[in-house]
């Protein structure tokens, strides 16, 4: 099978709600370059299956492996074809428009990095809060990340030869084996590089399993094997808290310069885009010791 730039893997288990804007917004985003989107499906018992196969077009691939966890579905997707670049996006989330063409400058201007990371907008979708988080500057280290920081999971691509490199996905893990990826690789010595854009959209809601306690309690386990000072650790993570909690005023106040073409927040209005926010309502700036909790609200939907 002919080699790709990029290679998408989107895991999913009942994912009907949200499975038919993913695909859209990965065939959108990625129309200009060769590319495989490949869905593995855990054993949906809802109407994800059917919804996929409306969707299908050339380059969208189907797989099921009844059963499996997240992480034995993205291996799954790994091993299906060859590219220059990985990419994982849930079923749940929405890669940007314009995101692959800056993500693809990046490497191709400097060979030596092995991993972009961007900023991402996280979207409540029954409070209506949204969030833009930005990386910091120097965030990729074991001694962020590691303690209590994160790399942006649906703003993050990997060449792909170094996923492999390194044997994919940890299957022992059910909730954070992307953390513990980022780990391996930061313990290794890959090069990250952040970029200051928006790259995606990750939504939120009551019952997703990044914010289930057995998705909190596994990360603890994760940043625990990699990390090596315990007796600072207080200290070191009032230290992150503070420096993330200035990196993200600064972004609100420089909101427009880390939206990507087509998004605009003037003051209090967010204005739609690429017909993913509808209209919306008056907003604030919300801050919670030690992150900021929310930065804009709006009123609509997604998609």
């Amino acid at each position: 099978m002919k080699k790709r730039t990029f290679l998408i893997v989107t895991p999913v288990l009942n994912g009907a709600e949200f499975i038919a804007e993913c695909i859209a917004s990965v065939r959108s985003a990625f129309q200009h370059f060769a590319f495989k989107h490949v869905i593995v499906d855990g054993g949906s018992t809802d109407n994800t299956e059917k919804i996929i196969k409306d969707h299908k077009h050339s380059d969208l691939v189907f797989l099921k492996m009844l059963g499996s966890t997240m992480y034995q579905a993205i291996n799954k997707g790994l091993d299906y074809i060859e590219a220059d670049y990985f990419y994982q996006l849930n079923a749940d989330d929405l890669v940007l428009p314009g995101a692959p063409e800056l993500v693809y400058k990046y490497f191709k201007n400097d060979n030596t990095i092995d991993v972009v990371s961007g900023a991402i907008l996280t979207v409540n979708i029954e409070t209506k809060y949204c969030k833009l988080k930005v990386p910091m500057k120097n965030q990729f280290n074991i001694n962020k990340i590691g303690i209590n920081l994160f790399v942006n999971q649906p703003s993050t691509f990997v060449k792909y030869k170094v996923i492999k490199e390194i044997g994919g996905f940890s299957e022992i893990f059910r909730y954070a084996s992307d953390t513990d990826v980022w780990l391996r690789l930061m313990k290794k010595g890959y090069k990250f590089r952040r970029i200051d854009k928006c790259l995606s959209i990750d939504r939120l809601y009551s019952n997703c399993a990044r914010l289930s306690n057995c998705h909190i309690q596994e990360l603890k386990i994760v940043r625990e094997t990699y990390r090596s000072v315990n007796i600072f650790l207080p200290v070191l993570k009032l230290y992150n808290s503070i420096l993330f909690l200035f990196t993200q005023l600064f972004a609100v106040i420089k909101a427009n310069d880390f939206l990507p073409p087509g998004i605009k927040c003037f003051g209090t209005i967010f204005f739609r885009m690429y017909g993913i926010f509808f209209t919306t309502k008056r907003a604030g700036i919300i801050l919670s010791y030690p992150f900021l909790k929310g930065v804009f609200r709006f009123k609509g939907r997604i998609c």
